[in-house]
């Protein structure tokens, strides 16, 4: 979901409008009602970003600049926070290998998807402000890539393919059920959520 017409079409511009209402092929409210949990994630075309941009762009919802993402994001949050029966999981981007991206794609999409985990999440937001707690950012970005934001080889199915291969999914999906449920516990609760960087950390014997 949300599948057709453009089955892998889940791009933050189409999440945006499907939490808007405003995509005719995938209304999100039946899956709201049915699911007390819902995550949502883009793919790895996400991460293809071209520039800074600026408010201009939010008249063309596709392209994939700095300003719009997070304009995407914002609003998408705030409808997330309408439903505090709900409770959801945000991935940050899916990222991409080396041949399929170039520098400056890769350093945006780790800077936004750094601002996604630790400003936005984090209530740091101007424009933003107090981050809703029926959510979780869930930093999947950071967990396959090297520090310039390519995805990490030995994480991808091939040098030319970014869709991320079993050591990926062995690495990321405990961590991922551990996190989302963590915090979803702790929402349902009514207790603060806890979020750590790094999500590992090797330390030696006294």
């Amino acid at each position: 979901w949300p599948g057709a017409p453009v089955s892998n079409d889940n791009e933050w511009e189409r999440w945006h409008r499907i939490f808007d209402n405003e995509d005719p092929d995938a209304d999100i409210l039946p899956v709201l009602a049915a699911n007390k949990i819902v995550v949502v994630k883009s793919c790895y075309p996400s991460s293809a970003m071209t520039g800074m941009g600026g408010p201009w762009d939010t008249l063309y919802y596709t392209r994939k600049t700095m300003y719009n993402h997070k304009w995407h994001l914002r609003n998408i949050v705030r409808v997330m926070a309408q439903h505090p029966e709900n409770f959801f999981g945000l991935w940050t981007n899916a990222p991409l290998v080396v041949a399929n991206t170039n520098a400056n794609a890769a350093f945006l999409s780790k800077n936004f998807t750094t601002w996604m985990k630790d400003t936005l999440a984090q209530g740091l937001d101007p424009e933003l402000g107090a981050f809703p707690p029926n959510i979780y950012v869930f930093h999947y970005f950071e967990k396959l890539t090297d520090e310039n934001g390519y995805e990490r080889p030995e994480f991808a199915v091939s040098t030319t393919d970014s869709h991320p291969n079993a050591s990926a999914t062995e690495l990321v999906a405990p961590q991922f059920v551990n996190e989302i449920f963590s915090a979803a516990i702790a929402y349902e609760q009514g207790g603060p959520t806890l979020s750590l960087s790094p999500g590992e950390l090797n330390v030696s014997a006294l």
